[in-house]
């Protein structure tokens, strides 16, 4: 988590932890803003996801690998807002 603005949680296998700034995030995690808050989350091969205020990201995939075609990512929007830089 590169920036935190307000509350976040992540949801795992229906178990919840706050996230903070610098804490990670793990395939299926499901990340949450809360109302009036935001986050950053930034990836090993430097892309970085941004999440607007009360929205759920879904982190289907990431596999992080020099060779582009051994990477992969993918993500499900399931609410709000997301901007994705690579």
């Amino acid at each position: 988590m590169l920036l935190l603005e307000g509350r976040a949680d992540a949801v795992q296998a229906a178990k919840t932890r706050a996230l903070a700034r610098q804490a990670g995030v793990e395939n299926a995690d499901v990340v949450k803003t809360a109302t009036a808050s935001s986050l950053q989350i930034g990836f090993r091969d430097s892309t970085t996801c941004t999440l607007g205020a009360s929205s759920e990201l879904s982190i289907d995939e990431y596999r992080y690998s020099r060779k582009a075609a051994d990477a992969s990512f993918g993500a499900t929007l399931k609410e709000g807002n997301v901007r994705v830089v690579t």
